[in-house]
């Protein structure tokens, strides 16, 4: 049998899908908008972009899941035409938002309900329109595509550990989030010879998660980060390689 044209040799990926939590008043949505012209953010109500000081950036507010898959299906016909970055800031503030619309919903069909408080059923509904949300806008080309969010102390699904990760609500829904991505990067600041230095590090220790499939922060890290120093070093480390020859009698 013929080799199937769909199989190809191992290639970089085309688009960068990069997750950045760190604790609020970090600076990560500043960082965000340092990519200036051609960035998009959505965001909920109850997170702000005020500082963000690059011109050029646009926001898109969503309130409710149903403008959430209207930002999807822009994002499918023409995100890649007009934007060459989306970010959602944050997951952790915007997962509030959808259960808010879910419980909306609860309300209106069933009245009663408004004396109790969300059920299990509800916030499952809410982690499958989340995952599901990431899981499309990830595979949609044409842009690169990020994710801010909050820490929190959450346990590996295998080793156990607890460990700072992106705060997703639901089991195992923070590493699953993270599995979307090629990078993970936990920001911080810390002091260096008395000044305030903010950190972006890619690579996990005792404290945190992280990764970094590009292998693109030297150390690690990356020291006052920006848009434009991150994709040179993403682009620095998608040079290609030679191909192995292959070995005969195969």
């Amino acid at each position: 049998m013929a080799k199937p044209e769909a199989i190809q040799p191992v290639q970089r990926s085309k688009k960068v899908t990069i997750c950045i939590y760190g604790p609020p008043g970090v600076g990560k949505t500043r960082l965000v908008g340092s990519g200036g012209e051609g960035t998009l953010i959505v965001r909920p109500p109850t997170d702000h972009t005020d500082s963000i000081r690059t011109n050029g950036v646009e926001e898109w507010e969503v309130f409710d899941w149903s403008e959430m898959n209207n930002v999807h299906e822009y994002l499918r016909h023409d995100g890649a035409k007009d934007f060459d970055w989306v970010w959602l800031d944050s997951i952790s503030l915007y997962q509030d938002i959808g259960l808010d619309d879910i419980w909306e919903g609860v309300i209106a069909a069933k009245p009663h309900r408004a004396e109790w408080a969300l059920d299990r059923g509800e916030y499952n509904i809410n982690m499958w329109r989340l995952q599901q949300w990431i899981r499309h806008v990830v595979a949609i080309p044409g842009f690169n595509f990020g994710i801010v969010a909050h820490p929190a102390e959450i346990a590996n699904p295998i080793s156990g550990e607890v460990k700072l990760q992106p705060y997703v609500q639901g089991k195992n829904m923070s590493t699953k989030i993270q599995g979307y991505m090629n990078i993970v990067a936990y920001y911080e600041v810390v002091m260096v010879e008395g000044e305030e230095r903010r950190v972006l590090r890619t690579r996990g220790d005792e404290r945190f998660e992280a990764k970094d499939q590009f292998d693109c922060f030297k150390n690690g890290r990356m020291v006052d980060p920006t848009m434009e120093k991150i994709e040179a070093s993403i682009n620095g480390s998608r040079k290609p390689t030679k191909r192995r020859p292959r070995r005969s009698g195969r």
